[in-house]
């Protein structure tokens, strides 16, 4: 019953007329900085340049459910590579710690290894990627798993 209702509230929220706040500049290091101080997760940044132009809300949505992953998934420290190029800026987050999920669930709504867990994080994650014309995919390592991100760039 209760997984029927969390089906339908995702579905709801996927056919949701997205609303459009304005693009604002900034710095993608510097917003992965406040969300992993937020979630009390180590990062290192390396690379660049990471200038932006993008509505910030679905930004702080895809870093917020990244970094609330990779607390739960151990809290080891995070670093984040930044490549610009062709049009865009591709932002590798590589962990330390294999995810508890396999591989071929860690997008799928409601999938969830925390009995906390919603299941849902990195699935709005995902979306929200989407939404700005990027992407969001996971490259699970022996040692660990990268998330790469993508999204467009002036």
């Amino acid at each position: 019953m209760v997984r029927r209702q969390a089906e339908r509230l995702v579905a709801t929220l996927a056919r949701r007329a997205p609303v459009d706040p304005p693009a604002v500049e900034l710095s993608l290091a510097e917003e992965a900085r406040i969300y992993a101080g937020f979630h009390g997760v180590s990062l290192e940044v390396t690379g660049g340049p990471d200038r932006l132009r993008l509505p910030r809300p679905p930004l702080e949505r895809i870093l917020d459910n990244l970094f609330s992953n990779f607390a739960g998934n151990g809290g080891t420290p995070v670093s984040l590579h930044l490549v610009r190029d062709a049009g865009c800026v591709r932002a590798v987050f590589r962990q330390d710690t294999a995810p508890a999920l396999p591989p071929a669930r860690l997008f799928e709504p409601l999938a969830s290894s925390r009995p906390d867990g919603t299941g849902l994080g990195l699935h709005q994650a995902r979306l929200a990627a989407r939404g700005l014309g990027g992407d969001l995919i996971a490259h699970c390592r022996e040692t660990g798993i990268d998330f790469v991100l993508t999204l467009p760039a002036p």
